[in-house]
């Protein structure tokens, strides 16, 4: 199995706001998961008067 990790982070002073996070299969396989694989997703701030938010 894998661990994916990243730390996003926005940048108001560049107008540069990230609302939104996709892991996607860029192969042509299917990945099947087996059925104790799990997810887990903490934040750590959110930030009040994003445009779009």
């Amino acid at each position: 199995m894998c661990l994916h990790h990243a730390d996003i982070n926005s940048d108001p002073a560049k107008k540069i706001y990230q609302t939104e996070v996709d892991i996607t299969n860029r192969t042509n396989q299917t990945i099947i998961y087996p059925s104790t694989s799990s997810v887990a997703i903490s934040v750590n701030g959110i930030m009040p008067g994003v445009p779009g938010g």
